[in-house]
């Protein structure tokens, strides 16, 4: 009854969020710090309080972490209000009815009385783009408690030009559940590190052209995140996949590099499409 359920502003589609069980390295890396967030916590604390902020119609870090210790209490946040019914139904599905809840509402709006001791949020894309992880983490890193944790711990933002033809034809492709990526490696720059509850209202960078021959280029956008010990690089999962800079009407943006060209100044605020 939701496979046609229509996107709300700042979520996921019901089956979209549920195909990010299918990128299993991600899955999996996510899982594992999870845990370990747990095992921390439960040395000092005899109730852990779990948000799960934008947690899809699949809550699995809610879950995973509700199975991991019976110390859990989770609050799930899921503004798609279709999404929210089905977690309420997986959740009740395994029993966890009464350790986990489901708000829906607006993650970046949200407020809690007792405070926050494991906060995770997989509201990211690559570049940090597309979705609004920055300004959830905004609002809810301000709630953790004090030697609480938060998941992912570090984001990390590169950039590189390449040559159109050079991305055209690839080394090779990487499959992220069932669609293939394009496999480059062109030079990458650091342009942004991301701590959640930093300030960051704009990713602004300039990469340099010196090197480089005349000639058209993409700017590509790429991520490492990392969740606790673990670490996700490039092509790894959907969320570090290498993105070229578009239009405003999805076509790849052509930059053209002259002889007297010096740079390629990019700005974006976090969160939005890549155009």
């Amino acid at each position: 009854e939701f496979l046609d359920a229509k996107r709300q502003d700042g979520s996921l589609r019901v089956m979209e969020s549920i195909r990010c069980l299918r990128d299993r390295i991600r899955t999996k890396k996510f899982l594992v710090g999870v845990e370990e967030a747990v095992k921390t916590l439960e040395k000092h604390r005899d109730e852990i309080h779990v948000c799960d902020a934008g947690c899809g119609a699949i809550p699995r870090q809610a879950i995973y972490a509700a199975l991991s210790s019976p110390k859990i209490r989770c609050t799930c946040i899921e503004l798609n209000p279709n999404s929210a019914e089905m977690a309420r139904r997986v959740i009740a599905a395994f029993g966890l009815q009464d350790r986990i809840n489901v708000v829906q509402t607006d993650a970046t709006k949200f407020q809690t009385e007792e405070g926050i001791d494991l906060l995770i949020s997989e509201t990211m894309h690559s570049g940090l783009t597309a979705e609004p992880m920055i300004q959830i983490m905004s609002n809810l890193t301000q709630q953790v408690n004090p030697e609480g944790v938060t998941l992912p711990s570090k984001v990390t933002v590169k950039a590189a030009l390449m040559k159109v033809n050079d991305y055209a034809i690839p080394k090779g492709y990487v499959r992220i559940y069932g669609n293939l990526h394009n496999y480059v490696e062109p030079t990458w720059a650091t342009v942004a590190e991301y701590q959640p509850g930093d300030d960051l209202e704009q990713i602004n960078f300039d990469l340099p052209t010196g090197n480089l021959e005349p000639g058209s280029y993409f700017v590509l956008l790429t991520s490492e995140v990392d969740i606790g010990s673990q670490h996700l690089s490039p092509y790894q999962a959907l969320i570090t996949i290498p993105q070229v800079l578009r239009e405003q009407n999805m076509d790849p943006k052509f930059f053209e590099v002259k002889s007297e060209t010096q740079k390629v100044h990019v700005e974006y605020k976090p969160g939005t499409d890549l155009e």
